[in-house]
C-alpha cells in the first residue's frame, strides 16, 4: 500500500544520503513496484525521479537520462519535471553536449519562470553561464552569470551570488581586464567576508593574488598570500575543533547509553530480586496455610474418633 511505497522512498534517501547507491537503488526498485501495484502514480514517479538521482550516482548515464526523461511525462508534478530539465542539462553538460544541456536547461527556466521558482532560475542561469564560458561565448556568459547574480542578491541566495560572480571575474581574467576582475572579486570578497563564508574569502584572495602577480604586483600577491595562509589554517583549526567536539559528544553520548544500560540492568536486577523474595514470601505464607490446615484437619480427625468412642461405649 501507500505506507509500503513511502518507507521504501525514505529507506532509499537514507541509503543514498550514506553513499550506498545500490542500496538505494533496491529500495527505489522495491517502491516503483509498489506504486505500480497499487496504483499511486505520484509515488512511482517520487521513485522514478530517486532511481534516475541514483543511476547519475554510479555514473550511469544512460539509465540516468532515460529515467529523467520518464519523469517529464508526468506533468501534475511541476517539481519533478524541473529538477528532471535542470538534472538532464547537468548530465549533457558532463558529457559536453552543450546544445542538449542548454536545451533542457532552458526548458527548466520557462517552468520556473511559470513556478516563480527563483531559486531554480538562479541556477539555471548560473549553469547556463557555465556552459557559454565553456563554448568561448564569453559575452552570453557573462549576462547569464549576471542575471544569476540578480536573481540570487534579490532572493538572499548567498552563494549562488558569490559563485557568479567569481566566474564573471575569472571571464575578466581571461579577457585581460584585471581591473574590472580586481573590482569584481573585491566586491565579492567584501560580500564573503559580511556573511562569514571562509572558504569564498580563501578563493576570493587566491584570485586576487592571480591578478596581482600578472600585474607583477608582488607586494599585493604576497598580502593577498598571507592572509589566504591565515584564513586557510584558521579553517584547518575549526575543522579540527569541531572534529574534536563532535568525538567528544559521541564519547559522551556513548558513555550516558552505557550508564542507561547499566541502570536498566540493575534496576531489572533489583526487580527480579524483590520479586523473588515476594515469591519466598508467598511460598512461605503458603506453607504455614498448608500446615495450618493440616493441623486443623488432624485436631478434627482426633476429635471425630473420640466422639466415635465415646458413642461405642454408650451402646455397649
Amino acid at each position: 500500500n501507500r505506507l509500503f511505497s513511502l518507507g521504501y522512498n525514505l529507506m532509499a534517501l537514507n541509503y543514498k544520503k550514506k553513499g550506498l547507491f545500490n542500496v538505494s537503488k533496491k529500495w527505489h526498485l522495491k517502491g516503483l513496484e509498489a506504486s505500480q501495484k497499487y496504483n499511486e502514480t505520484n509515488l512511482y514517479y517520487t521513485h522514478l525521479h530517486g532511481l534516475a538521482g541514483v543511476y547519475n550516482a554510479l555514473g550511469d548515464y544512460v539509465n540516468a537520462v532515460k529515467s529523467y526523461k520518464d519523469c517529464l511525462e508526468y506533468k501534475r508534478d511541476e517539481e519533478i519535471c524541473l529538477g528532471s530539465y535542470i538534472n538532464l542539462g547537468d548530465i549533457y553538460s558532463d558529457l559536453k553536449d552543450y546544445d542538449k544541456a542548454n536545451y533542457y536547461y532552458n526548458q527548466g527556466k520557462l517552468l520556473s519562470e511559470k513556478n516563480n521558482n527563483q531559486q531554480a532560475k538562479a541556477i539555471i542561469s548560473l549553469s547556463l553561464g557555465t556552459n557559454y564560458q565553456l563554448l568561448g561565448k564569453t559575452t552570453e556568459a557573462v549576462k547569464m552569470y549576471n542575471e544569476a547574480v540578480s536573481i540570487a542578491d534579490k532572493n538572499e541566495l548567498n552563494q549562488i551570488a558569490l559563485i557568479g560572480r567569481g566566474n564573471i571575474g575569472d571571464i575578466y581574467i581571461d579577457l585581460k581586464k584585471y581591473k574590472e576582475a580586481k573590482d569584481i572579486f573585491s566586491s565579492a570578497l567584501h560580500k564573503a567576508v559580511s556573511l562569514g563564508y571562509l572558504n569564498n574569502q580563501v578563493s576570493f584572495y587566491d584570485e586576487l593574488k592571480k591578478i596581482a602577480l600578472l600585474e607583477d604586483d608582488y607586494k599585493s600577491a604576497f598580502d593577498y598570500l598571507n592572509k589566504s595562509t591565515k584564513l586557510k589554517d584558521s579553517i584547518n583549526k575549526a575543522q579540527q575543533i569541531s572534529e574534536i567536539n563532535e568525538l567528544e559528544i559521541k564519547y559522551k553520548t556513548a558513555q550516558r547509553e552505557k550508564e542507561i544500560r547499566m541502570l536498566q540492568f540493575d534496576n531489572t536486577t533489583k526487580k527480579l530480586r524483590l520479586e523473588k523474595q515476594q515469591e519466598a514470601i508467598e511460598n512461605m505464607n503458603l506453607q504455614e496455610q498448608i500446615s495450618q490446615k493440616i493441623n486443623e484437619n488432624t485436631i478434627l480427625f482426633f476429635q471425630n474418633s473420640s466422639q466415635k468412642k465415646t458413642k461405642r461405649n454408650l451402646f455397649a
